[in-house]
């Protein structure tokens, strides 16, 4: 009879690019980089960025408020 054991195998995640920290729990998978939720912010403002409602802009993230002022001319911001 062959004997059988069993461990605990954690799947191992990269750490967040940002925070450099492990990630337990829910990873944000974006461009081939592991966030955490918390580190997944917008560029802009640095409010948080769900993994379904972002812009890229210039290798950044940003939200829908800040992707205007961001690419829009400045000239046509102060109108």
């Amino acid at each position: 009879m062959s004997e059988v054991k069993s461990r605990n195998v954690k799947k191992v995640t990269p750490p967040c690019v940002v925070c450099k920290k492990p990630i337990m729990g829910t990873v944000i998978l974006v461009d081939s980089k592991n966030y955490h939720e918390k580190c997944f912010v917008c560029y802009g403002c640095q409010r948080r960025l769900k993994p379904i409602d972002f812009f890229k802009f210039e290798g950044n993230y940003y939200c829908g408020d800040c992707l205007p002022k961001i690419t829009m001319p400045t000239a046509l911001q102060d109108k």
